[in-house]
């Protein structure tokens, strides 16, 4: 993750959600399942509720969270109106 480990001195800037979205455009992954453990969830929570919640199934396929940081920032509002299904849930890793 940026700006850990051996990236520590990457320069994220701006927002997180923007860092991760960067990187999706520059691998060229179209709707991917993403998980995200720990810290990481600072990334993985904007990316998938901001700046619109309930277009984030326009983002991810899937979203696995484990123990992700970062779940306060949002209400419950945001999470009840994202749809993305959860990977085990949808047969994405059958």
């Amino acid at each position: 993750m940026a700006g850990f480990g051996k990236s520590k001195n990457a320069k994220i800037g701006g927002r997180r959600r923007d860092f991760l979205e960067g990187f999706v455009k520059q691998v060229k992954l179209n709707r991917p399942v993403l998980i995200s453990a720990s810290m990481s969830g600072r990334f993985a929570m904007q990316y998938l509720l901001s700046p619109d919640a309930s277009k984030c199934t326009q983002r991810l396929r899937g979203f696995v969270p484990i123990a992700p940081a970062g779940t306060l920032e949002f209400s419950a509002d945001d999470y009840g109106s994202c749809k993305v299904s959860p990977a085990i849930d949808s047969g994405l890793f059958l």
